[in-house]
C-alpha cells in the first residue's frame, strides 16, 4: 500500500507512483501503474500541479476520473470531521452517489 497527504499535488503523486513502480515489483504495483496511466491524462500539467488529491476526493464525484480507482483498489481515507474525530471510511463507503 501508499498512504499519502490529502495536500499532495497530482504531479507529485504521479512522479510517486513512476518511483514506486521502479522500485518495485510488476505485481504490487498494478494499481499504481492504472493510478499513474489515468492521472496522465487528467487535465493539463497546469492544472495537475495546483490540483490535490485531497480536493479531487472531496468533490465525491462518483463519476470522477480518479475516485473509481480508489473503490477498485480498495483505498481507505483517513478523515476528520467536527465532534467525530480522526476515522477511517473505505473509499467505497464514502461515495455515496452522485452530488
Amino acid at each position: 500500500g501508499l498512504q499519502v497527504g490529502a495536500g499532495i499535488t497530482l504531479s507529485k503523486l504521479l512522479d510517486l507512483l513512476h518511483s514506486q513502480i521502479e522500485s518495485q515489483l510488476p505485481h504490487r504495483t498494478r494499481g499504481f501503474a492504472a493510478a499513474a496511466e489515468q492521472l496522465r491524462w487528467f487535465a493539463g500539467r497546469q492544472i495537475r500541479n495546483v490540483g490535490t488529491l485531497g480536493g479531487n476526493i472531496a468533490t465525491a464525484s462518483p463519476i470522477s476520473d480518479l475516485n473509481p480507482l480508489w473503490m477498485a483498489f480498495g483505498a481507505v481515507f483517513t478523515v476528520v470531521g467536527q465532534g467525530t474525530g480522526l476515522r477511517e471510511v473505505p473509499a467505497s463507503k464514502f461515495f455515496l452517489g452522485y452530488r
